[in-house]
């Protein structure tokens, strides 16, 4: 699918595609990785972990966890 496309899809229906579910999946292992070092190094950190993954430049997947 191209951004062209993907404009049109609503954001469940993005969340389903191969690539982007892949992209979020490693997305959130990241975040969680790199929060869980942060969290572990500064005790006293109250974050906010996002993945967010792009379709071009128009459409954007993001999810807080």
């Amino acid at each position: 699918i191209n951004a062209r496309d993907g404009a049109e899809l609503s954001q469940t229906e993005l969340l389903l595609l191969p690539k982007i579910k892949k992209s979020m999946e490693e997305g959130e292992k990241q975040v969680q990785e790199y929060g869980s070092l942060l969290e572990k190094r500064y005790k006293n950190l109250r974050l906010k972990k996002f993945v967010v993954v792009s379709l071009g430049f128009d459409r954007i997947c993001c999810k807080q966890l």
